[in-house]
């Protein structure tokens, strides 16, 4: 199982568009997409956090 971070995307959810996100949605999700289909298995039981890149991240 690996939860992956998507990253800072420019979304509505708080009521108006947020400009400061570095990620499009459409970005955000191709990286995720990534992530899901080219990652080899995941260490640590089998269990992983990743960002949108792939990157492990600490939790």
């Amino acid at each position: 199982m690996i939860a992956v971070h998507p990253g800072h995307v420019a979304t509505y959810m708080r009521g108006h568009l947020d400009t400061t996100a570095k990620l499009s949605p459409k970005e955000s999700a191709a990286g995720i997409l990534n992530v899901v289909l080219d990652r080899p298995p995941a260490e640590n039981n089998g269990v992983a956090f990743v960002d949108y890149k792939g990157d492990l991240l600490c939790w």
